[in-house]
């Protein structure tokens, strides 16, 4: 695949994110965070600055939990432990709200056995355990890429997380400088600009 066109398809995905990865999902059970018996994800969402009052899913399995962000853009969400499969792929979003609603970070977390074994004392997974837990561009860039690799469509399998995952690893950090500018208002996306087709005349 040429850069040009990998490039075409990756900054295509990061558009898309808002749209697609936010669409509803009839299967999906949304609900609260909890305390419980539970694994705790604590991170922070935003750059250049912090994302506040961003709305935060916690995507794993067919279930999604949500929070919110503080206005240091910081997060907790947690899942019982009951209702989470070692095999279940996690995934984060997170979208502004207001005139911010714009804005979507992502970060694929992978198997939730994964995590589970990075987790600390009580079962909290920080970024001191998995950097993955701030969304940035960086996160936002691999979350892309994975889908890319998938067919652009979340992951379900191990297997297939990591072999996703290792597939675009050339290109990576050139699309998150790329993203980075962006978010820093140094770099517009380019304006896609959408050909009508016309039916011939006989």
């Amino acid at each position: 695949m040429g850069f040009a066109s990998a490039r075409a398809e990756v900054i295509g995905l990061l558009v898309a994110f808002a749209a697609s990865a936010w669409a509803d999902v009839p299967a999906d059970r949304i609900f609260d965070s909890s305390f419980g018996a539970a694994l705790s994800i604590e991170g922070s969402v935003g750059y250049p600055t912090a994302l506040a009052n961003a709305a935060v899913e916690l995507h794993f399995g067919a279930a999604v939990n949500a929070a919110r962000t503080d206005v240091n853009g910081h997060y907790v969400v947690a899942v019982d432990l009951a209702d989470l499969s070692p095999d279940a792929i996690m995934e984060l979003l997170a979208r502004g709200t207001g005139a911010q609603s714009r804005i979507v970070w992502a970060s694929p977390l992978g198997p939730a056995d994964r995590l589970l074994s990075l987790a600390g004392p009580g079962n909290r997974s920080t970024a001191a355990m998995d950097p993955f837990v701030n969304l940035n561009p960086r996160t936002t860039v691999a979350a892309a890429a994975i889908r890319a690799a998938n067919g652009g469509v979340p992951v379900d399998t191990a297997a297939a997380f990591y072999r996703a995952a290792r597939s675009r690893q050339p290109l990576t950090d050139t699309f998150v400088i790329g993203l980075a500018l962006i978010a820093r208002g140094d770099l517009a996306l380019p304006v896609v600009r959408r050909i009508r087709s016309r039916r011939l005349r006989h």
